[in-house]
């Protein structure tokens, strides 16, 4: 197989780079805060971006159905979302406000955006470099987490389970999961060529010992074996029992005890919900990182203030709720919205890529990874949320590069 090399274009450089902040995001910020907001610098230049190029293009930009319905459901969550401040008054920072705004647009509008503005003809070019970097990611982290299992290099402290030192590239291990799960996802894209790599990229996810990454690699590997082609309602229920039974341990623990602090948060969203029914209690009122940084008085009222991890001071548990953090801040209306928002999403990626070729892995990996966070964590708002998106728009590219090109997957790697 030759080698592929391409010569990148200052935007195409800019984005390479984006990434490579977003693979070490959790080792730098400590040092250096200002890239915690990476992400944030992010969305926002794919969002002019995709209006520079309306207006180059003269309005041209034609979106699919579903990605308008999509569109149409932010609207709602917005309006939702500011009526709720409004009426709960709990969040009156207009800062925090704003920045929660925005970073609930990171994952379906940057797929949105890229999807619809990134040039087809130069799709070959973002991917090959992604397989590229995350090849190296993977070998660094080899390295790393043989050093890591038999000295004491002391990678990350305090995340031990079962006898077993956490692997990370730094900062909190759940990052470097979805880091390590994203590249593996697009790694998916040709599993016969990259097989050695993704079980690299799935041993590296498990190693760090988070129960989404092993959730992750479980569902993987049912992607792998039953899913390749098709799905249906059998297919669906067993992957459900496998998931369940994988993280049954951890279900009981955070959400049936009804003094974990996971399981409190999602009681109280229900009583945010009921309470400020239809509204819900607004963006950065509840579960975000800006409601702590910015304290809500939302912990105040529901007793959540005293809480280790809920403080004023210490505000370290306060986004770990998922869709306790959606409950409460749009309501049950909204939680309906981002249920549809989802349905969108995975219309949308069969809209564009049924047909051309039919391979779903892949999108089963990256989308079931964020789904699988969700349950513990603000996933479609995250700090890896963007990436994510930019990540799923170019697995749907070069699909369907690769159905344009009238080649099946298998046929596809046989010639390479």
């Amino acid at each position: 197989m030759k080698v592929r090399y391409y010569k990148l274009n200052i935007r195409e450089i800019i984005i390479l780079v984006l990434l490579l902040l977003f693979m070490f995001n959790g080792a730098i910020i400590n040092t250096y805060p200002i890239f915690a907001y990476i992400d944030d610098f992010a969305i926002i230049a794919i969002i002019l971006a995709t209006i520079i190029k309306i207006i180059k293009d003269k309005g041209k930009l034609r979106l699919e159905k579903n990605e308008k319905n999509i569109l149409l459901c932010y609207i709602l969550i917005y309006m939702l979302g500011i009526l709720g401040n409004i009426s709960s008054q709990f969040q009156n920072n207009k800062i925090a406000i704003l920045l929660d705004m925005l970073s609930w647009t990171k994952f379906f509008i940057a797929y949105i955006c890229l999807v619809n503005i990134i040039n087809p003809k130069r799709v070959d070019a973002y991917y090959d470099y992604l397989i590229k970097i995350g090849k190296i990611l993977i070998i660094i982290g080899v390295i790393l987490e043989i050093l890591n299992l038999f000295t004491d290099i002391k990678l990350v402290d305090g995340y031990e389970k079962y006898g077993l030192k956490a692997f990370s590239l730094g900062g909190h291990p759940a990052f470097t999961s979805a880091i390590l799960a994203g590249f593996t996802s697009i790694l998916l894209v040709e599993p016969k060529r990259n097989k050695i790599w993704i079980i690299f990229g799935l041993l590296l996810a498990a190693a760090t010992l988070r129960s989404k990454a092993i959730a992750y690699v479980c569902l993987v590997i049912y992607a792998l074996i039953f899913l390749r082609k098709n799905i249906n309602i059998i297919k669906i229920l067993m992957l459900g029992i496998l998931v369940i039974a994988v993280g049954w341990t951890q279900i009981q623990y955070y959400f049936l005890n009804e003094n974990a602090t996971r399981a409190r948060a999602l009681n109280i969203s229900l009583k945010i919900a009921t309470d400020y029914f239809p509204t819900g209690s607004g963006f950065a009122s509840f579960g975000t990182n800006m409601s702590g940084k910015y304290y809500s008085k939302a912990y105040e009222k529901y007793g959540l203030s005293e809480r280790w991890g809920f403080t004023e001071e210490n505000y370290s548990y306060v986004s770990d709720g998922g869709w306790a953090t959606i409950i409460a801040q749009f309501g049950y209306i909204g939680t309906i919205i981002f249920l549809c928002m989802l349905i969108f999403l995975i219309l949308s990626i069969k809209d564009r890529v049924y047909g051309k070729n039919n391979y779903i892995v892949p999108y089963i990996a990256l989308i079931g990874y964020v789904l699988i966070s969700s349950t513990n964590e603000t996933a479609f708002s995250s700090n890896y949320a963007v990436f994510y998106g930019i990540l799923l728009a170019i697995i749907a590219l070069k699909t369907i590069n690769k159905g344009r090109k009238g080649t099946s997957i298998e046929k596809y790697e046989e010639k390479c």
